[in-house]
């Protein structure tokens, strides 16, 4: 997935905070992994994205794949995708995949994080989380 960088907020122990945009969005993110950190304002880096926790979820059963997207809000960061696939690996843990069709990315979600039950493939699944991470590709 394609981020441009807006803006360096800081250095922290983990990485650099930034704002970026992505689909006309301005995200705050932590890039995890960063190659440089001088010019990076202004770039568009390449990366892999992951999350800290989960603060929130639906399911939403008609989803229209062109809503998808990452985009920030007073409550956290929300990413909204259709479910991809449900993958069991037993002793109850269960993954599933989330396809978000404006990015392109895929993104992951144990079911200790949401109820899985209520999951089904194909629906569209938007989570909240507190922090976006980025790490360079």
């Amino acid at each position: 997935m394609s981020f441009q960088i807006l803006e360096i907020l800081g250095s922290q122990p983990e990485g650099i905070s930034v704002k970026v945009s992505h689909q006309a969005n301005q995200i705050t993110a932590l890039i995890t992994n960063p190659v440089s950190s001088e010019t990076l304002v202004g770039k568009l880096i390449d990366v892999e994205i992951s999350f800290d926790k989960v603060l929130d979820w639906k399911v939403i059963g008609d989803f229209d794949d062109t809503k998808s997207g990452i985009w920030q809000e007073p409550d956290g960061i929300h990413l909204l995708g259709r479910v991809h696939n449900i993958l069991d690996y037993g002793d109850g843990k269960i993954i599933i995949d989330v396809y978000m069709q404006n990015g392109p990315e895929f993104f992951t979600v144990s079911s200790e994080a949401i109820d899985n039950t209520a999951v089904e493939g194909s629906s569209g699944l938007e989570i909240t989380v507190g922090n976006l991470y980025l790490s360079e590709r």
